[in-house]
């Protein structure tokens, strides 16, 4: 029964990791056009940028689609990016990881969500310098179902995890700002490090402010190289980055 349930739970990883493909592409379109704090993710069917034609169902099975498919539009035989693909195949193998290191089946289900968030967050701030609210702020209740489902994480650890999250993050940015004139984290940066520190509780929050700045360090170090007059890089991936690190290390101890 128990491999019953893991390709079901394999199968939902892949449904998320066939919608992450849509969120990544789309929501951070809808944000540079609408100055809005949430978005709706557009119910429309996927259409080839090429010929317009819609993408009927049967060639939107994840993975297999693509196989069948050799890569291609079925009606114009347009090459479909590989990373498509490798997204879905992500979250298919992802699946097993986060299926046995789980404590129950709503624990895996929090994993398995909270990864789905965390790679959109991931590759939308790599790619576009965006945290959208819309990923970040469900954090926030995965957090609370979290806490409910492992007793070492208390609510009150997990509470004051987010408010030491803020105020250190905050007032960084502020002393760096009234020194250099400049923000080294952004409104989606201090957002996410708070939500973030809602799941490790207060204790660990310091080695996560920790890890992501040697992480963001080492990052702004090889993107000076390939682009010297590149100022900013994205936060985003170095706390995620950091995040994943300590809360599993958490977890296994």
């Amino acid at each position: 029964m128990e491999y019953v349930y893991l390709i079901l739970f394999s199968i939902v990883s892949l449904i998320l990791g066939s919608f992450s493909n849509v969120v990544i592409y789309r929501l951070p379109r809808k944000i540079l056009l609408k100055n809005h704090f949430f978005y709706d993710i557009d119910s429309n069917r996927s259409m080839c940028p090429k010929c317009g034609n819609k993408i009927s169902w049967y060639d939107n099975v994840p993975l297999l689609s693509y196989l069948l498919l050799h890569g291609k539009c079925r009606h114009c035989d347009e090459k479909i990016s590989l990373s498509y693909f490798i997204v879905e195949l992500s979250f298919f193998i992802i699946a097993f990881p986060i299926y046995w290191l789980s404590t129950s089946w709503i624990d895996s289900f929090v994993l398995l969500g909270l990864y789905f968030i965390l790679f959109n967050l991931f590759v939308i701030d790599f790619k576009s310098m965006l945290l959208p609210n819309l990923l970040t702020y469900p954090i926030f209740m995965l957090a609370f179902i979290y806490v409910q489902q492992n007793p070492a994480l208390t609510v009150e650890s997990s509470i004051m995890g987010g408010f030491a999250a803020f105020i250190i993050s905050y007032v960084s940015n502020v002393i760096v700002r009234f020194f250099k004139k400049i923000d080294v984290m952004g409104a989606g940066d201090i957002k996410l490090y708070t939500a973030l520190g809602t799941l490790i509780g207060v204790e660990f929050v310091p080695y996560l402010f920790l890890l992501s700045s040697i992480v963001a360090f080492i990052h702004w170090s090889f993107a000076r190289v390939s682009c010297r007059y590149c100022l900013y890089i994205p936060l985003g991936p170095s706390i995620i980055i950091s995040f994943v690190i300590v809360f599993f290390s958490i977890r296994l101890l």
